[in-house]
């Protein structure tokens, strides 16, 4: 599973993503399952505020737990991108009860 997440997120450099046009730098991933989590690590990795939403809030609450799991597992693998600290990672995504919250202050919505 990491190496796949790796190859995955390697695809992408999102330090190349241009949002002086927007007063926010937050991203916002609908679906909580494992595309969603990946998603969201990989914009967070790169430093942007990431929400995440599903229409059952169970499903988002176990998604950030799994998130955790996956984001020191990955570090302890080795594999950490960008230059946060898994912490500093984790806190930038957070979980929203309502699709209009979680896309109120987004500069890029991921379906």
């Amino acid at each position: 599973m990491l190496s796949v997440l790796y190859l995955f997120s390697s695809c992408y450099d999102l330090s190349s993503v241009m949002v002086s046009n927007f007063n926010s730098d937050e991203f916002t991933v609908i679906c909580s399952g494992f595309i969603g989590h990946n998603w969201a690590m990989l914009f967070a990795c790169a430093g942007y505020e990431v929400k995440i939403y599903d229409s059952d809030y169970q499903v988002v609450a176990g998604a950030l737990d799994k998130i955790l799991v996956q984001l020191k597992s990955i570090s302890d693998a080795g594999m950490s991108r960008g230059q946060l600290s898994v912490t500093e990672q984790y806190q930038l995504i957070s979980g929203a009860q309502s699709m209009a919250d979680c896309v109120s202050s987004a500069i890029y919505v991921q379906v």
